[in-house]
């Protein structure tokens, strides 16, 4: 919603895997900052030339419903849509390159474009 908006900043509440996502979201560059904030976190969100570097960030799965996915699957996946995934593993929080190299699959968090 932000970045359909254009606003420069977003406040999330703050969680350890909220923490780690926008770490991952950071470290690709899609975002050019990030601060925590008392129990929120504080996400600058990066645009060229006005327009946002990722279109969309979706979520997954839900607390009722957990939405698996298998290594040969991952590939699938990967090689066709072009989008990131982002994956919780028993090696921790992953995006579907680095799950691909650990040869892992798990639980999608969230898929961004």
């Amino acid at each position: 919603m932000a970045v359909k908006n254009k606003r420069k900043y977003a406040y999330v509440p703050f969680s350890r895997n909220g923490n780690v996502v926008v770490n991952i979201l950071y470290n690709m560059g899609y975002i050019i900052n990030y601060v925590i904030e008392y129990n929120k976190i504080k996400i600058e969100f990066k645009y060229n030339d006005g327009i946002s570097v990722f279109n969309g960030f979706f979520f997954i799965s839900r607390p009722g419903n957990k939405k698996k996915i298998s290594v040969n699957k991952l590939r699938q996946v990967y090689f066709k849509k072009k989008s990131i995934l982002i994956i919780s593993t028993k090696c921790g929080i992953l995006t579907t390159v680095d799950a691909l190299k650990k040869g892992t699959g798990g639980i999608i968090l969230a898929e961004f474009k």
